[in-house]
């Protein structure tokens, strides 16, 4: 592991991110800030991805379900070689944009899932693991594995606020989705001041 490259894409996650939602005059800075670190390391030493193959099947999945926090996506994704340039960041949350508010699949290269009511990322990330699972045991066999990859999803406290991701973590338990794996920010923050206004659970 280059402890020293991944340092350096993570200060660059930062000043991207924070240059991108300066220009905007919106945006959510946190999660750029504090999870810069896990995206330098998810796709610079874990993820199995191609930058120039963005829809090759057997690819490792990122969901960020909590997308209010997308620039540290678009970030992720452009210091990773995605076709998405310094000009779409550049042009963060403007009408017309690769780079939206929210991520939005099909839109913007590398983006998985579009993201917006909280939780449902963390849902459509649970779906994307169900089908990994059946699909490997319609083609793989004890010699081949053609269907091997992991599903990782980013969830806040607002996503695990929701009642779709209590539905869709249950039935990930349920079916036992080894090949699901979710990273919690827990900032104990929301938009309307602490998470304990609405929220006890420590979940």
């Amino acid at each position: 592991m280059n402890t020293k490259g991944l340092e350096a894409t993570a200060l660059s996650v930062r000043s991207l991110s924070m240059d991108a939602i300066q220009k905007a005059n919106s945006g959510h800075p946190g999660l750029p800030l504090g999870c810069a670190e896990l995206a330098a390391v998810l796709y610079g030493e874990i993820m199995k991805h191609n930058p120039k193959n963005s829809k090759w099947a057997d690819r490792d999945r990122f969901v960020l379900s909590a997308g209010h926090g997308s620039m540290l996506l678009y970030s992720i994704l452009h210091l990773s070689g995605y076709n998405v340039t310094l000009d779409d960041v550049k042009t963060f949350r403007q009408i017309g944009s690769h780079c939206a508010g929210h991520p939005e699949f099909g839109i913007t290269d590398g983006v998985e899932a579009t993201g917006g009511p909280l939780g449902q990322g963390f849902a459509m990330a649970v779906g994307m693991a169900i089908a990994e699972t059946m699909l490997a045991a319609k083609f793989n066999t004890n010699d081949y594995k053609i269907v091997d990859h992991y599903t990782y999803t980013l969830v806040g406290e607002g996503c695990l606020m929701e009642g779709v991701s209590s539905e869709a973590s249950s039935l990930a338990g349920k079916l036992k989705l080894g090949k699901l794996i979710a990273f919690y920010d827990q900032n104990k923050i929301s938009i309307d001041g602490s998470t304990d206004i609405a929220f006890d659970e420590d979940v």
